[in-house]
């Protein structure tokens, strides 16, 4: 309390002051009092005189009945004695001693051995020794004078022989009326002053009480201090007194004034202040009655526990805090305990703290509170509990500015750090507005926990809040970093808070945890807006917990929320909300668990929205970077927009990791008419996931995805797995994109895509993969792995490398078996790489097996490394055989082959050739104006006729499924019919050559392709 009280030296310039204490010259800042005394000087008589004026050294008050004092008497003391210096030269000095026969007198005789100088200084040396500024002063009872004394000198002395002495200091009395009792207990008196008050140096002034007791049974306790002459106090001076009472259950009665006009002393006199302090153990202030204009000052924790007492049932009551307040020891009642809890209180906190809490402060509060700190408060079991209030009501109430720290907050159920439960309100009323809260330090345990707020039931409004530096664990549902759980249609919104240096354990709950790093469950018609969990450099820990096998139950935990129904979208200023986290499980099954980077389960509106995180080495089922689980619900809006995962780049972590149905993005999405858009899996990031796993889908079932992308390092240990989706089973996806590398680390299963491991009754629309992948199991294609039923793949692209001893190969799509499947302005570069023991490539499918077609595509894949039954466009279109009556004929028309090299790898076989177009055919099939470059490098495969492999191609007729034959009459050029037995492996498809300086553009228009479709600007024709 420094800053409220500074005494003494400013008034007072001599250092008449430190002279009794340490020895030093009073006028010559210190020097030493033995460099020059001389005992054999000549002895000499001086008088000092004290008049009505001051100049004493002794005092003793007298007061009438009314404690009012009436007069002071002014004497000498034994033991006093003079110090006179050589004004000139202050190192030289005499001391004079007072005659005892001048004991008790007005007029002094001193004497002392001669000095001679031409002027002196002069400085009165009381018995006592002077009072140092600073220390504290003790007076041995209630309304002794023994311990007080004035200091009185002069300076340019010529005639030592009468002296007048000028006062350098002067009294101040406090005059107090106290509650019952309470005199007779006070061991110490502090008074602090918020301006300079009684001098410049140093704030306190301490009278310590030798003997307790009220000396006269009146109340009233009379304390006395030395202090400066000159003092004074402005008008609006704060004094601040604190009587303190060690040894009594009470120990501390604070008092608190403010003067309304200016008090000057007056040198050499009594100054007294005399003051009223009957209900100090209620309140500190001189005027308080709990109104607006003198709210109820707090300034002990007696003080503070008499708050629930003060405040007025059914009406406003205002209190102020002005002193920090340690709890310790006292019990607290928290306010608005009563039935009805209709006490409405607005609370000053005044940036003060009150520490040590065993209570939360409010039981239910109602009113405001502003600019307070709760420090160190243990709140314990039972239900609805909060460091600040168990429960909010009604409408109206304001909190700003309230800070939590190194508080323990733990209860059965609805637990937060700042409130443990908001419960009712008035329907389109704002229940509570929260602005500028911080929660530091702070535990926080229970159901329905939150480090600032528990369980929402009412609309709150809240800004600018956050919970920082310590961990909210949950032991059942709802659990988050800010806020456990917030009720459907309440309207209430977060904007700009934060959750720091956290962690969020949800690992002691079995099932169904919603817990998330901000918010454990998010209720329909309830908005966030910009706030963060986390930073660039530190992530927060979210936890969660394992499957539920006795009752289903996934774990529904995200890195910002667990179950979301509400909206989480960017503030005003474009702030995104944001969660860096890192995010496990202690799931060892493999089980859906709906865990996410962000949100574990999503069933309404997430908008520009980003995830930063790591994942451990998690277990179980739809896991994804952003979501764990998208599910649409009829009659709502179910959407996901502008919304980016990345991952945090440390490589001591995955940064997602899951079984069956992981995604970059989401793990699964499924029934009906969501939205997913402009969203993204940005570089950097891992994934590792097993079947039905991708690079930003591990599966979607239905509902619109578009303007999404992913570019990734997928590690796959399973099989459907693609670097945008695993298993496209529903749903309409446009506009999407792949990106980075695939690869497998540990399956024997089938089935990868550059963009999706296998497509089921969906059509696929301007997508695009650049991903490299890599595996060495079947059905592997730049965009598609695995096609089935009768969609459409239109105005796709994928330009990367496709490698690794896998069958079954397709620039575009590796297998594609649905029967009228149709492929259609598309196109693939890079390079396509295989090994002689492998099968099946082709520069846009590698196998068609029936009924389908691929129309309007051209091929620049390099083909170089290749294995058996290669073609420009597709690979084997035949389902395994050259006259299979039972499959319907495929259709390959208007295509381009424009890739530089079909050139077999490895030692010729009797089976399956290659061509520019189509390296294995039908007799079914139609096949029909397609062309192929005219410099393209050939060697067939297959040495069924002859022993060495074909190097050349011609040109052949176009085929209309019914003009092959069997054995012979194949168009003319084709290689001859051998054996029956291995006639059918003899069916490539060449084309017609391209002129040497077309291009793929000039021939593409010239086959008709649409103008609007494809940009014929330069050589290689692009997709609008």
């Amino acid at each position: 309390m420094k800053k409220y009280f500074n005494i003494l030296l400013s008034a007072f310039a001599l250092v008449a002051l430190s002279v009794a204490c340490n020895k030093a010259d009073p006028m010559d800042n210190g020097s030493d009092d033995q460099s020059v005394a001389n005992p054999a000087a000549e002895m000499v008589t001086i008088s000092a005189t004290l008049t009505d004026a001051g100049t004493r050294v002794s005092f003793d008050p007298a007061f009438d009945n009314n404690n009012k004092p009436t007069g002071m008497a002014h004497t000498w003391e034994a033991g006093d004695m003079l110090r006179v210096f050589d004004a000139s030269d202050h190192s030289v000095f005499e001391d004079y001693t007072l005659d005892q026969a001048c004991v008790g007198s007005a007029t002094g005789s001193f004497t002392g051995p001669s000095l001679s100088a031409s002027s002196y200084d002069v400085t009165a040396l009381p018995a006592g020794g002077h009072f140092t500024p600073g220390n504290p002063q003790d007076q041995a009872c209630d309304g002794d004078t023994g311990h007080l004394e004035f200091i009185a000198g002069a300076t340019g002395v010529t005639d030592l022989t009468n002296i007048t002495l000028n006062e350098t200091s002067s009294i101040i009395g406090i005059i107090a009326k106290l509650p019952q009792g309470a005199a007779a207990g006070i061991k110490e008196l502090v008074i602090e002053t918020s301006t300079d008050g009684f001098a410049t140096d140093p704030t306190t002034l301490t009278v310590r009480i030798t003997t307790a007791g009220d000396t006269d049974n009146d109340g009233i306790l009379k304390v006395y201090a030395n202090v400066p002459a000159g003092w004074s106090l402005a008008s609006g001076t704060e004094m601040f007194l604190r009587f303190n009472a060690p040894n009594t259950s009470h120990t501390t009665y604070t008092r608190y004034q403010v003067f309304s006009s200016a008090i000057t002393s007056i040198p050499g006199k009594f100054n007294y202040i005399k003051m009223n302090c009957e209900h100090i153990d209620q309140y500190a202030g001189k005027d308080d009655d709990g109104t607006q204009a003198h709210p109820y000052l707090i300034a002990d924790p007696y003080q503070l526990a008499a708050v629930n007492g003060l405040a007025t049932a059914g009406s406003t009551t205002y209190f102020k805090m002005i002193d920090n307040v340690d709890m310790t020891g006292v019990t607290h009642t928290s306010i608005n305990t009563a039935n009805g809890y209709n006490q409405v209180v607005h609370f000053n906190g005044n940036n003060k703290t009150i520490s040590n809490l065993g209570s939360s402060l409010f039981y239910v509060f109602k009113g405001s509170i502003n600019d307070l700190t709760l420090k160190n408060a243990t709140i314990g079991s039972g239900s609805h509990r909060g460091a600040l209030a168990q429960y909010i009501q009604g409408t109206g109430h304001v909190i700003t500015n309230v800070d939590i720290t190194g508080c323990n907050v733990s209860c059965n159920n609805n637990s937060g750090g700042l409130i443990g439960r908001i419960n009712s309100g008035t329907a389109g009323s704002v229940t509570a507005t929260i602005t500028d809260c911080d929660v530091t330090n702070t535990s926080v345990k229970g159901a329905c926990a939150g480090g600032l707020l528990g369980s929402v039931e009412a609309k709150v409004i809240v800004s600018n809040c956050s919970y920082s530096g310590n961990t909210v664990k949950g032991t059942t549902q709802k659990i988050g970093g800010l806020v456990g759980v917030t009720y459907d249609n309440l309207g209430c919104s977060f904007t700009g808070c934060r959750v720091e240096s956290a962690t969020v354990d949800a690992s002691g709950i079995t099932g169904d945890a919603r817990a998330g790093g901000f918010i454990g469950q998010h209720g329909e018609g309830n908005y966030i807006y910009g706030c963060t969990v986390g930073t660039s450099s530190e992530n927060v820990k979210v936890k969660a917990g394992a499957y539920d096998t006795t009752n289903s139950n996934p774990v529904n935990t995200g890195g910002f929320v667990g179950v979301n129904y509400g909206i989480i979208s960017k503030d005003v200023s474009d702030n995104h909300s944001k969660a860096y986290v890192t995010v496990t499980s202690t799931n060892t099954t493999g089980k859906p668990i709906n865990l996410g980077g962000f949100a574990g389960f999503q069933r309404g509106t997430i908008e520009y929205s980003d995830a930063v995180l790591s994942m451990g080495d998690t277990q179980g089922q739809y896991i994804g970077g952003f979501c764990g689980y998208i599910v649409y619900q009829s009659g709502k809006t179910v959407k996901t927009d502008h919304c980016t995962v990345c991952g945090d780049g440390d490589s001591n972590t995955v940064d997602i990791r899951g079984n069956n149905f992981t995604g970059g993005f989401v793990g699964v999405a499924e029934s009906g008419a969501f939205t997913i858009s402009n969203c993204n899996v940005l570089p950097g990031t891992v994934i590792v996931g097993q079947s039905s796993a991708g690079g930003f889908a591990g599966q979607i079932k239905s509902g619109t995805v578009e303007d999404c992308s992913a570019d990734v390092t997928f590690q796959s240990r399973g099989g459907n797995n693609g670097g945008f989706v695993g298993a496209l089973t529903g749903g309409t996806v446009q506009r999407c994109s792949s990106a980075g590398t695939l690869s497998q680390i540990s399956s024997t299963n089938s089935t990868f895509g550059g963009f999706a491991g296998y497509v089921n009754g969906v059509d696929l629309k301007k997508c695009s993969s650049t991903m490299d992948v890599t595996v060495a199991r079947s059905y592997v294609g730049g965009l598609i792995g695995d096609f089935q039923t009768a969609n459409t793949v239109s105005e796709c692209f994928y330009n990367g490398t496709i490698s690794g001893p896998a069958n079954t190969k397709g620039g575009l799509i590796g297998t594609v078996a649905a029967v009228a499947a149709t492929i259609t302005n598309c196109y693939t570069s890079g390079e396509l790489v295989g090994s002689s023991g492998t099968q099946i490539y082709g520069g846009i499918v590698g196998e068609l097996k029936a009924g389908a077609s691929v129309t309007n595509c051209y091929s620049t894949m390099d083909m170089t490394h290749g294995g058996r039954a290669m073609g420009g466009i597709v690979g084997r279109a035949c389902n395994a055989g050259w006259d299979v009556s039972s499959a319907a004929g495929n259709t390959v028309s208007d295509c381009i082959a424009w890739n530089p090299a079909i050139i077999f790898d490895g030692t010729p076989g009797a089976n399956a050739s290659s061509g520019a177009i189509v390296g294995y055919t039908s007799f079914k099939n139609i096949l029909k104006s397609c062309y192929r470059r005219s410099d393209m490098a050939y060697l067939n495969s297959n040495t069924a006729v002859g022993t060495t492999c074909q190097t050349t191609m011609v040109d052949q007729v176009d085929c209309d499924g019914t003009n092959w034959a069997v054995n012979g009459n194949r168009p003319a050029g084709t290689i001859p019919a051998g054996t029956s037995a291995t006639a059918q492996y003899q069916a490539p498809y060449y084309g017609v050559a391209a002129a040497s300086t077309a291009t793929v553009s000039s021939v593409a228009q010239s086959l008709g392709w649409d103008s609007t479709v494809w940009d014929f600007s330069g050589p290689l024709p692009l997709l609008n």
